[in-house]
């Protein structure tokens, strides 16, 4: 085995070191890719909302920001239909979302910025 081979088996090891100590930071990184995707389909009318599956009454709401709090929560924070500031708090082995298509709130539709 090359020093070459060894640095990206290391890499490898430390990446999967990673996610397993961290899994809400994975699972958001997998999530902005879904959202993303979804969102790039969207018309000017509508945009990113989510909903809880299994929630029963919990109304969907208009997505603003993800965020994660290390090794196990996630935080969707985002606007109801009357303007009401929104957060949503999940262990990553709970969640169980739903992307949909909302109605924008201002004239135009708010879209979601990844880093």
């Amino acid at each position: 085995m090359s020093l070459r081979d060894l640095g990206i088996a290391s890499d490898q090891m430390m990446e999967n070191l990673r996610r397993k100590n961290n899994p809400a930071g994975y699972v958001l990184e997998r999530l902005t890719g879904l959202i993303k995707s979804f969102q790039n389909h969207l018309g000017s009318e509508v945009e990113v909302g989510i909903s809880v599956v299994g929630s029963g009454s919990a109304a969907p709401f208009r997505l603003r920001a993800i965020n994660v709090s290390n090794p196990d929560i996630l935080i969707f924070d985002g606007v109801d239909d009357n303007g009401n500031v929104v957060q949503l708090i999940q262990h990553h082995t709970q969640m169980a979302i739903m992307l949909v298509a909302l109605s924008k709130l201002d004239e135009k539709p708010f879209r979601i910025g990844f880093t």
